[in-house]
């Protein structure tokens, strides 16, 4: 059976795009069975009439449970049917009531087919979910089922009668159980294909905009971790999330020098066109005169979560500096907050970055970014599978509770945090190395997470947001004496080729800073649990280790496995003493349930013994940037660093 299934790190988006280009190849072929249904259905009514009533009677009767004109009870019409079809099968021949039964059961089999069909075309065309595809089947299915199990009831009867056996009582008694049962749940084959039709156009309307995540706890019905809404059910359980002329989010994201530039983005109503942010250092006194106005989209998310998304582009900012802003539309001011730039190689103060992955919006997820908090953190990194939308626009909800779970820990700092990210396969609806194309100004997380700056036609970087067409799944950023490079596993860019020159390139004007990377899919996971992991592994390896190897990165985060761990100092897959190798921290547990296949025995992901520690525990790293050390160590949702620290000497990695 043809259709896009939502099971875990499925490639929907490439099933939405086949079944959009072939829509109305199904509504033709649909149509076409339909009048070939009718056409023989035409053909059996035809026939009935060449036949006589009491031969049509007798044979079809027993056959198709005809109420009408078997109107005599079960005890009393036994014999005389057998006597009727006894005296038929001498007088006339048969052909024409064989030929009735061809044509009907060819024209109910016509009739499932274009059903099937039709029912799969009404389901995209009002937004392909499978909830709505396989409700619509599954009634087919069933009305089906119940019309074969009918049949085989009447033919039942017909054979027991042919039997001597049937002389017997308990052939009897069965035959009288069959009949009566026959005649209570005969459906006709108008009802059949009335209730059929009906199920085509209602189920996709009742299910249209279907929402399936994971690690939600917030909306819809949950069903073994997995949260389900439909765009009817949203219309009566959430509210207006960005209401008229109110702004509903304000977060920050990094362009890539984070000591003197930041992007503020704001969601407000979708009356909001444009906003305006001022700012200035906080203590000055003087008004505020440097002003940046918004880039502003304006988002479609069926009515309630319909919103514009800005985002503003602050440049020219001193390093380690307090900022008031304002954010202002409609004449006067609306929300004001205050941001700290993070330090530049200078160093001036130590800076604390909490990294990980697979986040959620669970209530493990909240603990998790509260513990975060007690850290002070400078910034956040999420190293893929933040929200758990799969790339549904039908889920934008799921983002709003990402944002609001870490615009929460902004109240609790006072300031804003700025975020970072890197891509993951629940962020984009499909695996890694999928080959899957998909419009980048339609998905939310490109949309609501500007990383970067504009470049220029010489490819230098311009103090702006670049348009949606333009965003990367990839980019870099500098915290103090380090450059954090956040990799795409293969989604959207291929491991070799652009990332790798872009690696280089980078690498090449920051030659005095320590190397980190931070991406989704592991390149030496606790475990293997899927055949794509080896395929990512196998390019990882191929196409990224060199480069780490190569300009002693110090560290990389890897996420996606759901588990804890943290490798030796590697180089060539071997481990080395400390300060010769890369060593690899993960393994993305942020606030989502336990990954079990570490627990089959001695992780098969440390079969060369690579790794220095591995659990299953929710943790975030925290990572301490200093000018001559870096510090790691994770936290659990308590906040409690549960295993010891781990340091690295920052001269072994220059």
């Amino acid at each position: 059976m043809f259709g896009p299934t939502y099971q875990d790190d499925y490639s929907l988006l490439y099933a939405k795009n086949f079944a959009y280009r072939f829509s109305w190849t199904f509504f033709y072929w649909g149509f076409l069975a339909l009048g070939v249904t009718f056409l023989l259905y035409a053909i059996s009514l035809l026939l009935r009439k060449t036949i006589k009533k009491p031969a049509l009677t007798s044979v079809l009767a027993s056959h198709r449970g005809d109420e009408e004109e078997i109107n005599l009870n079960v005890d009393s019409s036994l014999t005389e049917i057998r006597l009727m079809m006894n005296e038929d099968k001498k007088e006339r021949k048969h052909l024409k009531s064989i030929l009735v039964q061809v044509f009907e059961i060819l024209a109910q089999l016509g009739s499932w087919t274009a059903l099937y069909l039709i029912c799969f075309a009404f389901t995209i065309i009002s937004g392909l979910t499978v909830i709505s595809y396989l409700s619509c089947v599954l009634i087919i299915l069933s009305l089906f089922t119940l019309k074969f199990i009918t049949m085989i009831f009447w033919y039942c009867p017909t054979f027991l009668r042919q039997n001597k056996s049937s002389q017997n009582s308990w052939a009897q008694s069965l035959l009288r159980k069959v009949t009566i049962t026959t005649k209570l749940f005969n459906v006709r084959f108008s009802l059949v294909v009335g209730l059929a039709l009906v199920s085509s156009f209602t189920m996709p309307l009742l299910t249209a905009g279907t929402c399936m995540n994971y690690f939600n706890e917030g909306y819809g019905t949950k069903i073994q971790g997995l949260g389900m809404s439909t765009r009817l059910t949203r219309y009566f359980e959430l509210d207006t999330v960005c209401p008229q002329g109110k702004i509903c989010h304000l977060y920050a994201t990094l362009p890539e020098d984070s000591a003197t530039g930041v992007i503020l983005n704001v969601h407000t109503g979708s009356d909001v066109s444009s906003i305006t942010v001022g700012y200035k250092e906080d203590g000055d006194d003087q008004p505020i005169t440097k002003q940046v106005v918004s880039q502003s989209y304006l988002i479609d998310l069926e009515g309630k979560g319909d919103r514009y998304m800005h985002s503003a582009y602050l440049s020219n900012l001193s390093p380690n500096t307090t900022y008031y802003f304002e954010v202002s539309y409609n004449g006067k001011v609306q929300k004001n907050g205050t941001y700290l730039t993070l330090p530049d190689q200078n160093l001036q103060r130590n800076i604390v970055l909490a990294t990980g992955g697979d986040a959620g919006t669970s209530a493990k997820a909240k603990n998790m970014t509260i513990a975060v908090g007690k850290y002070k953190p400078d910034a956040i990194m999420v190293g893929g599978d933040l929200a758990y939308d799969n790339g549904l626009r039908a889920c934008y909800y799921s983002w709003d509770l990402f944002l609001w779970m870490f615009e929460s820990l902004n109240d609790k700092m006072g300031r804003v945090v700025p975020l970072m990210f890197s891509i993951g396969n629940h962020d984009l609806g499909f695996n890694a190395m999928q080959d899957v194309k998909i419009d980048i100004t339609k998905n939310l997380y490109y949309i609501f997470f500007p990383q970067e700056s504009k470049k220029a036609a010489d490819g230098t970087l311009l103090p702006q947001v670049p348009a949606l067409e333009d965003r990367l799944s990839y980019n870099y950023h500098t915290l103090g004496n380090t450059i954090h490079f956040a990799l795409d596993s293969g989604y959207m860019k291929k491991y070799a080729g652009d990332q790798v020159d872009f690696m280089s390139k980078v690498i090449a004007q920051n030659l005095d800073k320590v190397k980190v990377a931070n991406f989704h899919v592991p390149m030496y996971p606790v475990c293997y649990d899927s055949g794509h992991d080896q395929s990512t592994v196998e390019s990882s390896t191929k196409y990224w280790a060199p480069i780490f190897e190569q300009f002693k990165f110090a560290s990389v985060f890897e996420n996606h496995k759901h588990l804890y761990k943290k490798s030796f100092p590697l180089k060539n897959g071997t481990v080395q003493k400390p300060g010769q190798g890369v060593e690899y921290f993960g393994d993305g547990n942020w606030g989502i349930n336990i990954n079990a296949c570490w627990k089959t025995g001695t992780p098969n992901g440390n079969r060369t013994g690579v790794l220095e520690t591995w659990g299953d525990t929710n943790h975030v790293w925290i990572m301490q940037i200093q000018k001559e050390n870096l510090t790691y160590f994770a936290i659990n949702k308590s906040g409690k660093i549960f295993d010891k620290k781990y340091y690295q000497q920052v001269n072994d990695y220059l």
